[in-house]
């Protein structure tokens, strides 16, 4: 007995030194994935449109997490800005910047809007856990041209391959001139093994001021007709900003925010929609469902979608927004919901971190980890330690359990 004890103690002692070490952060805390670097100059905040993933398609690279972000760099630095991507392999406790994805056309330049996607499936000749990141390209002056680009990495985001453009239209106006460009990408794989860019349009601005489009790729190379899928008959209304997720009962969900062109002060109000097949939302012109509290405030602008298929009967939707109206920005501030999307059934629930400035979170990123109950976020807040005011992302995972204390 003494002899299978002591084979034991030997043999968790073994097991223990060749599992790798994992030092996540505690549910709760934050760790910092990226600063602007001191001494260098960068236009206004320096980073934001945070994004995150977890790899869960790539074998014994799974649970490494990716993050990346924008950076306001034009103009300003000896390099053109570019997309820095950020791995951890220990659940988010550290970080390493191991690779910076830029546009290859020296007349243009990568620098809006990144979207980071993990294949989960085989697509033309990228096998499941190719990564793929859309952004929005542009010219310098922003005004004349833009284009959503599609590059590809093949070992987990060290190295990238600018392959493909999903569209190509005007830039953001200027001299009078309105908007007229395509931003914003999201990508999604349809049920069908197809995958969907769903993005932003300004191109057909006479007639919408924005609308939200989306295009679909058999192979991930080329891209079909444009699809319209949100379109109002009154122009002056501006969907933007969608992100798309699959409920438990097949449903696919869609958010934006919907400006006003000509009244600024509107707060920028969230919608949704639903899809069968993330294809057909409806008619275009139905402006979809507000977003409202039970305290009927109304949550606006930038909105970001997550669903933890795994806590409770019908999982959890949970969102993000840049404000709510009325009150005050929080960049602490989650909106939950655990019935389906149910229209009264909209909650708000707040990250266990306070934030010194409150409008930190300009389009911040959710993601659902692989045990379908644990979500990552990142945000950007302003960095304490910088003299020039620029932000810092920061991460922070929260494992959703139990009754939820949210109202």
């Amino acid at each position: 007995m003494k002899k299978l004890v002591t084979l034991a103690l030997v043999l968790a002692m073994v097991l223990s030194l060749a599992l790798p070490a994992f030092a996540a952060p505690e549910y709760g805390e934050h760790s910092t994935v990226a600063t602007v670097e001191y001494g260098e100059k960068y236009w206004g905040q320096g980073i934001s449109y945070t994004r995150i993933m977890e790899l869960q398609h790539s074998g014994d690279m799974n649970g490494t997490l990716i993050a990346t972000h924008e950076m306001y760099t034009s103009g300003l630095h000896p390099e053109k800005p570019g997309y820095n991507i950020h791995m951890s392999r220990d659940g988010g406790s550290t970080w390493e910047h191991i690779a910076t994805v830029r546009e290859k056309n020296n007349t243009v330049q990568s620098e809006y809007q990144p979207h980071i996607y993990e294949l989960p499936c085989q697509l033309g000749d990228m096998p499941a856990g190719t990564l793929l990141l859309a952004a929005c390209t542009v010219d310098a002056a922003h005004w004349r041209i833009s284009a959503l680009r599609v590059y590809r990495s093949f070992d987990h985001g060290y190295t990238w391959e600018q392959y493909s453009n999903v569209v190509t239209a005007g830039g953001m106006g200027a001299n009078g001139k309105p908007s007229s460009g395509v931003w914003e990408p999201f990508l999604m794989m349809l049920p069908d093994g197809r995958l969907a860019c769903y993005y932003s349009d300004s191109s057909e601005v006479e007639n919408h001021s924005q609308k939200l489009s989306m295009r679909i790729s058999e192979d991930g190379v080329t891209w079909g007709d444009t699809i319209e899928v949100k379109a109002m008959e009154d122009r002056t209304l501006r969907p933007g900003m969608s992100t798309v997720i699959q409920l438990n009962d097949g449903r696919f969900m869609m958010t934006y925010e919907m400006c006003d062109e000509d009244n600024s002060g509107c707060g920028n109000p969230v919608y949704y929609i639903f899809s069968d097949d993330g294809i057909d939302w409806g008619d275009p012109a139905d402006p979809g469902t507000k977003v409202v509290l039970s305290n009927k405030a109304v949550p606006g602008s930038c909105p970001y979608l997550c669903y933890l298929p795994n806590y409770g009967e019908k999982g959890l939707i949970l969102m993000t927004s840049g404000f709510q109206t009325p009150s005050v920005s929080r960049g602490n501030i989650v909106y939950v919901n655990d019935n389906l999307g149910d229209a009264n059934s909209w909650k708000t629930w707040y990250q266990p971190i306070n934030y010194k400035n409150p409008n930190g979170g300009y389009s911040r990123a959710i993601f659902a980890a692989q045990d379908g109950k644990t979500a990552y976020f990142v945000n950007n807040i302003p960095d304490e330690n910088s003299e020039d005011g620029y932000y810092k992302m920061i991460f922070l995972r929260y494992l959703f359990e139990g009754k939820l204390d949210a109202k």
